[in-house]
């Protein structure tokens, strides 16, 4: 699990330790089984930044993670996995905190105006420095989402798991009960839950 959590894969960590890969993301699963990301309260938020990044899952197929962080306390606030369209905008939109006072910062992809007011918007990436470096550290730590063509997820049920097992390891986000889920569609008619 601690090499799995440093960012080598699961073949590799099966190559190097032992037991089949498959037994290693059964351990990740159970892990974080029944948990979500733990939710903070929309009146300790100021700054939102969002971001989405790619890899691939099942068939060589693109995936999107998009998801928010708290700027302050670099706090993820929501994510969900999808395509990179409205529909899964909208599903990380229904997690994040709102209120008059939150400023919300991405790049200038058009979905995101569907989900943010446009007074409290900022666009540009010069407003998204810190989950541009989250995003890095995130693919450092989970080999599922490092930027090569032989790097990806055979289901997004396994990538869900990898990535709040990573978020609670290394980047030392709590867990908590799951409250519901999201279910997005994707193109391809598989449906993914997102724990909120």
């Amino acid at each position: 699990m601690r090499h799995y959590a440093e960012g080598v894969g699961l073949r590799a960590t099966e190559r190097l330790v032992g037991p089949s890969h498959n037994t290693i993301i059964g351990w990740v699963r159970q892990e974080v089984a029944g948990q979500a990301l733990a939710r903070l309260d929309a009146a300790q938020v100021q700054y939102v930044e969002a971001d989405e990044l790619w890899s691939y899952v099942g068939s060589k197929r693109p995936i999107w993670l998009w998801w928010a962080i708290d700027r302050t306390s670099c706090r993820i606030l929501g994510w969900a996995l999808g395509d990179r369209d409205t529909r899964a905008a909208r599903a990380l939109g229904a997690q994040i905190p709102q209120g008059p006072h939150i400023q919300y910062c991405t790049d200038h992809w058009r979905c995101y105006a569907a989900i943010f007011p446009a007074g409290q918007h900022t666009q540009g990436k010069a407003h998204t420095h810190i989950i541009e470096s989250m995003n890095n550290k995130l693919r450092c730590y989970l080999a599922r989402l490092r930027r090569k063509t032989h790097c990806y997820s055979k289901s997004a049920l396994n990538l869900r798991d990898s990535l709040l097992f990573v978020w609670q390891r290394k980047f030392g986000h709590a867990l908590a009960p799951q409250a519901g889920e999201i279910t997005c569609r994707r193109l391809w008619d598989v449906e993914i839950s997102i724990p909120i």
